[in-house]
């Protein structure tokens, strides 16, 4: 490890001045703050897992939900919260899952309530 660090340190002394350094780790520094900065600004649903139990609305030929709601074809049988604190992609938050029933098929529109759990 000591011979790669001196052999890129040797590279750095010849190719590169201490403005030039300088600058270079002020672009790559500006650059991953952007970069953290956008992932923070996406929707917390981006992040979100299901935690709901039955299958999402949307998928495998049921309605789509409006919004976080069943749609109006689809009226809702029943309502339960759940926590999403999956390992990946969970937000820790509460989700609130509502059952639609859609010609005789049951499905779940989940939305994310932003609650800690």
């Amino acid at each position: 490890m000591e011979r790669l660090n001196e052999g890129l340190m040797g590279w750095m002394e010849k190719h590169q001045s201490r403005r030039g350094f300088l600058a270079t780790l002020g672009k790559v520094s500006l650059g991953l703050g952007l970069a953290m900065a956008g992932a923070a600004a996406m929707p917390r649903r981006v992040f979100a897992a299901q935690c709901c139990n039955g299958p999402l609305c949307g998928t495998g030929g049921t309605p789509a939900c409006a919004g976080a709601a069943c749609n109006a074809a689809c009226p809702p049988s029943g309502t339960y919260v759940c926590c999403d604190n999956t390992a990946i992609g969970g937000t820790n938050t509460v989700h609130s899952c509502q059952i639609c029933l859609c010609a005789g098929m049951s499905c779940e529109c989940e939305s994310d309530t932003g609650v800690p759990c």
